[in-house]
């Protein structure tokens, strides 16, 4: 058994991983090995969770019981604002996807420039969810890149030589002097909420846009609706800036990257906070106002539902009192005259019409 740290309030197990090898003079590649072996522990999300043999062996070379590692991973938390427990084989909403090529991790680990500045800083495990976008100790936006080479943070490829985690692993770039921004009050505000509910089963908060306290899974589906109301609006660009502008009368309107099967959970963080004010100002709203507004913009029922969508039983009871589309049925006229063959002759004159062609 070796001797390891102390696992910090709401860190995440990779975290938690990197800080122990530095610690011990190594980098996480070799320091991990140890304890499993081949297996390629950073071309997985071990974050989500760890499979149950695999946290076995981690028990046995750290000492963690299994219900210590598994409050390191997102399966908890998860399940409370699911109502069930999610199943591992497909992507899981609200969590932002590393993206995985080889060891790479294409969406990068959030960092606080900030925070990077601590001795041997910790990443919690809230900044794997994506309405996380500030570090609450700071209040300043979150990154997850190199602003000099745009290399992606990946603090799990740093070497023993170089064992720095606010050095970029690509340039060498003091990740510390990235420029940080201070995040919108009312984002933070809501950003803090969601972030208490992760272990509660009532939401007691209530807002304008609804007036009784929601239980924490439909509040969810009600939030992620309303942050994928403005992506449903964009299809027709012209209504959605006229909607935006109405909403968001003190700031410019941002278009949202549409590529296809793009979540908000993998957009950028400032696309994310863009969607997130769009969101406190919508639950500002009294559901008049709220369903005015979209009237006014001349958005219909069509524009705004589909097969998946909204998942928010009290959002589609709003989205009802939308104007619909008069389905109008094809009618096919009925021929009264009888068909009957052609005569003899008439054939003729055709066959002789084909075969100049033959």
């Amino acid at each position: 058994m070796i001797n390891t740290l102390p696992i910090t309030e709401n860190e995440s197990l990779s975290s938690w991983l990197i800080r122990n090898s530095i610690r011990q003079g190594s980098d996480p590649m070799g320091w991990v090995y140890g304890i499993w072996g081949d297996w390629r522990v950073w071309s997985r999300d071990i974050d989500r969770y760890l499979p149950d043999d695999k946290a076995g062996q981690l028990k046995i070379t750290t000492g963690l019981s299994l219900k210590t590692i598994k409050n390191m991973t997102l399966l908890p938390l998860l399940e409370n604002i699911y109502g069930e427990t999610p199943d591992i084989h497909k992507s899981w909403k609200w969590v932002i996807p590393t993206g995985q090529r080889n060891r790479t991790h294409t969406n990068g680990m959030p960092f606080c420039s900030e925070c990077l500045k601590d001795n041997l800083p910790n990443f919690p495990i809230q900044w794997r969810l994506s309405w996380n976008i500030s570090c609450n100790k700071h209040q300043t936006t979150l990154h997850n890149q190199c602003p000099k080479c745009n290399s992606i943070f990946s603090p799990h490829l740093i070497t023993y030589d170089k064992a720095k985690l606010h050095l970029c692993v690509t340039c060498g770039f003091d990740l510390c002097k990235t420029i940080s921004h201070h995040i919108d009050k009312d984002v933070s505000s809501l950003q803090f909420l969601m972030n208490s509910l992760l272990e509660k089963t009532i939401c007691s908060a209530t807002f304008p846009l609804y007036p009784t306290p929601l239980n924490t899974v439909e509040f969810f589906k009600l939030l992620r609706d309303l942050l994928s109301l403005p992506r449903m609006i964009q299809k027709d660009f012209d209504k959605f800036s006229n909607w935006s502008k109405r909403a968001m009368t003190d700031q410019p309107m941002m278009g949202i990257t549409r590529k296809a099967g793009l979540t908000f959970d993998a957009l950028s963080i400032s696309e994310r906070h863009y969607l997130m004010k769009l969101s406190t100002i919508m639950l500002k709203m009294s559901p008049e106002t709220f369903i005015d507004g979209l009237r006014e913009s001349k958005i219909t029922y069509s524009m705004v539902t589909d097969k998946h969508y909204p998942s928010s039983k009290y959002l589609a009871g709003l989205f009802s009192h939308l104007s619909q589309k008069t389905k109008y049925k094809k009618v096919r006229k009925k021929l009264n005259k009888k068909i009957e063959p052609n005569s003899r002759i008439a054939v003729e004159e055709s066959m002789n019409a084909i075969r100049r062609y033959l």
